[in-house]
């Protein structure tokens, strides 16, 4: 099993956030030391399981997370899905999942332009939820 999720104004200092985020790791058959992810300052992403990748362009404070498999167009270089999503959506913004094929579910933070994007494929073939918390 693999998921990938985030946290917005995520907080380490903070133990209920941090039971939170190891009950769900714990589901998915991890935990928070054991799991790869990426900690900002104000948020939290992770990912586990052997079909999950990341992308980053820190000069843009854009952070990637994608499970599954997700691809643009053919006789493009191999790159993970989180790097080919990450070039995708520098150029062509949020119309990029207009060009994506494959099973696969995906967060976007784009910080710089203080928005998240959460997607998943048109079949819904890798299961997608998100929550609100107070």
């Amino acid at each position: 099993m693999s998921g990938i999720f985030g946290w917005f104004h995520y907080q380490t200092s903070n133990d209920k956030q941090r039971n939170i985020l190891n009950n769900i790791l714990s589901c998915l058959g991890s935990d928070l030391d054991s799991s790869e992810g990426i900690v900002d300052s104000d948020f939290a992403l992770y990912a586990c399981g052997n079909d999950t990748s990341f992308a980053c362009n820190t000069e843009k404070n854009i952070y990637i997370a994608v499970s599954g498999s997700v691809t643009y167009e053919k006789n493009t270089p191999i790159k993970n899905s989180a790097e080919q999503t990450l070039d995708n959506y520098l150029r062509f913004g949020i119309k990029f999942i207009e060009r994506a094929t494959g099973s696969f579910s995906i967060i976007i933070i784009d910080k710089s332009a203080d928005i998240f994007y959460i997607a998943t494929d048109r079949m819904g073939v890798q299961p997608l939820s998100y929550s609100k918390l107070n």
